[in-house]
């Protein structure tokens, strides 16, 4: 019997992992996923594993996200030649179908580490295992799971559907997602399930998170180098908070992650900008650690065994994008972290956020492969520098621009700037505040987790080609979907 339960927790990770070339399209006789196949919490936590190596893909967290959101808004410029066709030209020129390879997956993946937690929430929930041993992690394991499901379920709702109309809170019923919330293989939602509205969709997650940071926070585990925290939880609620336009509540979780003093910015007294690059990139591929604490939050490790990730090839330097040199000339001269001069080179390559090869063309110096080492940089999804630019705007947006505004943005400004170059902003008019804040964001979060096309719908802006119609850039549901669930609905 253990030979057999064990047989089954290999076809558990084979199929939640790798699944069928047509995650969807599971028959039947091929869903021998069961929660029975679970019976240690060895086999959990292989489990859980795998949810993790999911996230890894460059169709989950590795870069797809990001780099496909940065073609749609507006801080790059595509090298020539180097968009394809059935793929990045149609997300370019929003001219996406249900047919394009690297969108499925975006949409499999993400179901499949959905799937993989959904496992591993099932079990738990049905106490089909049992003892000390997985009374110690279920609250941990729970809690990670939530998160993950959560994260996903943000990331797909970023890229399928509408954007959140912060203007109408409560009351935004256009198409969202399909909320997946039992193991799909065996589960009672079967295949074919609709698509919730946006504010469901939100609502879903926004529960999840408030979960898993109870669960994290009670079982102790509060931060966490490599894995999902209670602290992630909160700083990703405040990511998601934000987006809805709920910005006292948003600060509040921000706030709360920063108080806690488990983080530290780099670079935080101003003295050394070199810094603010490592905190991205650390030769021992770990959180960088300034005075003792990490500025990163949440990050996945890559190892020269186990990595994945797409950054790397479309940001680093002569591979895909340039920054426009609009946004270059927009950087204050005396930015630390974009260090210039009039010859358009850098001091100090190694001191920069955005790294100039030639004269005029600049490029993301984030994702820099080191020399000599055959895997990418760990992939950070969640630093502090995000909590203290959604504390300050939601707070000047909720309150006006009073001194914890102006303190949060000072931080940033400081350690930005460096003792040398910082002028602490006094500022009380409101519209110079939000610009100003809105700016330097744009310039720290460039090229992650796509926030620079996350922020510009929030905000109801233009997109790349100026347009505001958002929904030209909304991805069609890929068609493995739209053949296997007959209650799902297309895009237009």
């Amino acid at each position: 019997m253990k030979k057999i339960a064990q047989f089954l927790i290999i076809l558990v990770l084979g199929l939640s992992m790798f699944s069928c070339k047509k995650f969807l399209e599971i028959k039947p006789q091929q869903a021998l996923i069961n929660d029975s196949a679970m019976t240690t919490v060895k086999d959990l936590y292989a489990v859980l594993n795998g949810a993790y190596d999911g996230l890894q893909s460059n169709s989950v967290a590795g870069g797809d996200v990001s780099a496909f959101s940065d073609l749609m808004s507006d801080d790059f410029d595509v090298l020539p030649g180097r968009l394809n066709n059935f793929g990045t030209s149609e997300i370019y020129n929003g001219q996406t179908s249900v047919q394009i390879g690297a969108l499925s997956e975006m949409w499999r993946q993400h179901y499949g580490v959905i799937n993989r937690v959904n496992n591993v929430i099932s079990v738990i929930d049905k106490n089909i295992i049992s003892g000390p041993e997985f009374d110690a992690v279920k609250d941990i394991y729970k809690g990670e799971a939530l998160f993950i499901r959560a994260y996903c379920n943000y990331n797909l709702l970023q890229m399928f559907a509408l954007p959140y109309n912060v203007g109408t809170p409560g009351n935004n019923n256009q198409l969202g997602i399909v909320l997946r919330t039992e193991p799909t293989l065996n589960g009672p939602d079967g295949l074919s399930k609709a698509r919730s509205t946006v504010e469901e969709c939100y609502k879903s997650i926004i529960d999840d998170l408030h979960e898993s940071f109870t669960l994290l926070n009670k079982a102790g585990k509060s931060t966490s180098s490599d894995r999902v925290s209670a602290m992630a939880s909160q700083a990703m609620l405040a990511r998601v908070l934000f987006t809805m336009g709920n910005y006292t509540d948003a600060a509040n979780a921000a706030d709360y992650v920063i108080a806690s003093n488990y983080y530290q910015l780099a670079n935080q007294n101003g003295a050394d900008s070199t810094i603010i690059l490592k905190s991205l990139i650390d030769p021992t591929n770990s959180a960088y650690m300034y005075n003792g604490k990490p500025e990163v939050i949440w990050q996945l490790v890559n190892t020269k065994d186990d990595n994945s990730g797409s950054l790397f090839g479309y940001y680093f330097p002569k591979y895909y994008m340039k920054v426009k040199s609009e946004l270059i000339n927009s950087i204050d001269s005396l930015d630390d972290r974009i260090i210039k001069s009039s010859s358009g080179s850098t001091v100090d390559a190694s001191s920069v956020f955005v790294n100039p090869l030639k004269l005029g063309d600049w490029y993301v110096n984030k994702y820099r492969k080191r020399t000599g080492i055959n895997y990418n940089n760990n992939i950070i999804l969640l630093r502090l520098s995000e909590m203290y630019y959604i504390k300050a705007e939601a707070v000047a947006l909720v309150n006006g621009v009073n001194s914890d505004a102006l303190d949060a943005y000072n931080k940033m400004k400081l350690r930005n700037y460096g003792m040398g170059s910082y002028i602490p902003e006094t500022t009380n008019d409101i519209n110079d505040f939000l610009y100003k804040v809105r700016h330097e964001r744009r310039i720290e979060l460039m090229s992650e987790n796509g926030d620079r096309y996350n922020q510009l719908k929030r905000l109801g802006l233009p997109l790349r080609d100026g347009t505001t119609n958002y929904a030209k850039y909304v991805f069609k549901i890929p068609q493995e979907e739209m053949a296997s669930n007959t209650l799902i609905e297309q895009n237009p």
